[in-house]
């Protein structure tokens, strides 16, 4: 029989490689296939074990998320903010009102229910902004009338100030959780 491999000149490299990974692969198969099993069961659990720690990690280590962190640097400050710059989306009315409508925006300190007036004031634009102080939570209300109907959109942030070493040309302060979206999702 080995004469017979030799015959077939260079075809018998790859006939004897898979003669012997299927004699393997059989083998295992019938020998130890559970160990194969729960082997493959152990990875699966440490791998998904592995993923999950890291997705739930509370340490924020800037040199390993330095491709992940995104920062403006167009928003960047070499000194560190005090107070932050709430962008405030509004619902654009014009098909809804006239163009001289108010809405009438609240913010709170704190939670919603602590009724706790920080600032309040009334615009027609889609935009706008407000400043507070930082490391703290606002709660923001928007009071739409639409054909005769009040309508009121609620949205909360904490705006607080985060150190980047890498992202831009020298290290710099940055503001997040600043953004507000008061856009109405449906008026019916």
């Amino acid at each position: 029989m080995n004469t017979d491999f030799y015959k077939i000149g260079p075809v018998w490299g790859r006939v004897d490689v898979q003669l012997i990974s299927s004699l393997i692969m059989t083998g295992l198969r019938e020998k130890s296939s559970n160990g194969i099993k729960t082997l493959h069961k152990n990875f699966k659990a440490a791998l998904g074990f592995l993923i999950l720690a890291y997705c739930f990690s509370c340490e924020e280590d800037e040199e390993l998320l330095n491709g992940i962190t995104i920062v403006d640097c167009n928003e960047c400050k070499t000194d560190e903010p005090l107070d932050a710059v709430l962008d405030i989306k509004l619902e654009k009315l014009k098909n809804h009102q006239p163009a001289d409508f108010n809405i009438y925006i609240t913010i709170y300190e704190g939670n919603l229910e602590d009724d706790i007036v920080y600032s309040a004031f009334k615009t027609s634009y889609p935009e706008t902004s407000a400043t507070v102080p930082l490391n703290k939570k606002y709660t923001i209300t928007a009071r739409y009338f639409i054909y005769n109907k009040h309508y009121i959109a609620v949205n909360s942030v904490t705006p607080h100030v985060k150190y980047n070493k890498y992202s831009c040309d020298e290290p710099c302060y940055y503001i997040v959780d600043r953004k507000v979206n008061l856009r109405l999702k449906y008026t019916k």
